[in-house]
């Protein structure tokens, strides 16, 4: 056996307790694991990010390339449902939001996707439309109403999931397991971050926004 390991470990769980303050315990195996993981597959050195001469940031990257994966996954869509009565990602994925958490009034829906209620509203319209979803009314809030998935729009959502699950690996693109699931961590860590400031605190202005950064 190559003991050698064992004293990496040991030195690992030594700056683990360091850095963190805590003690690791018996139950902390799970712990311990993601912040290993997390730390030996997140290094990159600076040398390998190339900033433009124009005042780019590393967090005006970041922000950028977001904005060009979002464009890419609708392009890619757009051509995968060229000829569908779905005709965005967002019809496609608020059925299966329906479909999962049936009973859940349009506000839930269209919180739970991030959007604006207008564009919400266009799109559960279009959904009703076509058959796919229907209203009932709220039993706990006569205010409401209550959406559900038909045999239409049950259909035709499976009738696409492994068309969908093929864009999704067109998207990520040549990135290895490891690195799908480092990205999932850090994509997961951002959307705890701003969920909460969406939520809870959309109106207000963006100087206040902006301090969430350093609590």
């Amino acid at each position: 056996m190559n003991y050698d390991i064992l004293h990496q470990l040991i030195n690992q769980a030594q700056e683990y307790e360091t850095q963190t303050g805590q003690k690791l315990e018996k139950n902390d195996l799970a712990i311990f694991s993601k912040w290993l993981y997390e730390k030996t597959h997140s290094h990159v050195s600076k040398e390998e990010i190339k900033l433009e001469p124009t005042g780019e940031t590393l967090d005006s990257i970041i922000g950028k390339f977001i904005g060009f994966m979002y464009r890419f996954a609708k392009f890619y869509t757009k051509k995968a449902l060229e000829d569908s009565l779905l005709t965005t990602l967002d019809d496609f994925t608020y059925l299966g939001s329906i479909l999962l958490k049936a009973g859940s009034t349009k506000t839930e829906i269209i919180d739970y996707h991030i959007h604006e209620k207008t564009t919400g509203i266009e799109i559960l319209k279009r959904l009703k439309k076509n058959g796919f979803i229907t209203e009932q009314k709220s039993l706990t809030d006569k205010r409401s109403k209550s959406l559900f998935i038909t045999e239409a729009g049950r259909g035709i959502f499976f009738a696409h999931v492994e068309r969908m699950q093929k864009i999704g690996e067109l998207i990520v693109g040549d990135l290895q397991e490891d690195e799908k699931r480092q990205l999932i961590l850090l994509l997961n860590r951002l959307n705890d971050f701003h969920q909460p400031i969406y939520h809870e605190n959309k109106k207000e202005s963006i100087e206040i926004l902006l301090n969430f950064r350093k609590q």
